[in-house]
């Protein structure tokens, strides 16, 4: 984690999640990346494999932040290679890093978990890029996650067109 933070410090795009997964950041420390990506031991999470993609294929991967709104991982008791929703109790506690998380940069919030996080903080809410404006710094896209990666990589294009990256 420090050193992707020291790498994207000044990097102006951040693509944030709704929690560490164990599959992934549980086990690399970072939100969209699994543990062979940070060059550790361990397993390959799919959402982690295709947000990773679209980072190389854009150029954007060495100067953009992967947050979590919980950087933490939930699990369901007694079972850690599990995953569950956060609560919205559990959201609020991470707040205050999000907010140093997404000040000054253009947001992608990567599903609806994560959007509303980032519109607690922002205290505005977060929306497709089908609603946006140009003045817009903070857009929601679909989660690759459950069949959703297609419309995953075409709305992570449209964002990127949006504020010409």
């Amino acid at each position: 984690m420090r050193a992707h933070l020291k790498r994207t410090a000044l990097g102006n795009l951040v693509l944030i999640g709704e929690a560490a997964g164990w599959r992934g950041a549980r086990q690399s420390g970072v939100a969209f990346t699994s543990a062979p990506d940070a060059g550790l031991a361990g397993t390959r999470e799919a959402s982690a494999t295709v947000v990773q993609g679209v980072l190389e294929q854009s150029g954007l991967a060495a100067t953009t932040l992967l947050w979590n709104a919980l950087p933490a991982h939930p699990h369901k008791v007694g079972a850690p290679m599990t995953n569950r929703t956060p609560t919205n109790r559990e959201l609020a506690i991470g707040e205050n890093a999000l907010s140093i998380a997404i000040d000054s940069r253009f947001v992608i919030c990567v599903g609806q978990k994560a959007a509303r996080a980032v519109s607690a903080v922002l205290d505005n809410e977060v929306r497709g890029i089908s609603a946006s404006t140009p003045s817009i710094r903070a857009l929601a896209i679909r989660h690759p996650s459950f069949g959703g990666a297609s419309q995953f990589r075409k709305e992570f294009a449209a964002c990127l067109t949006h504020w010409n990256f």
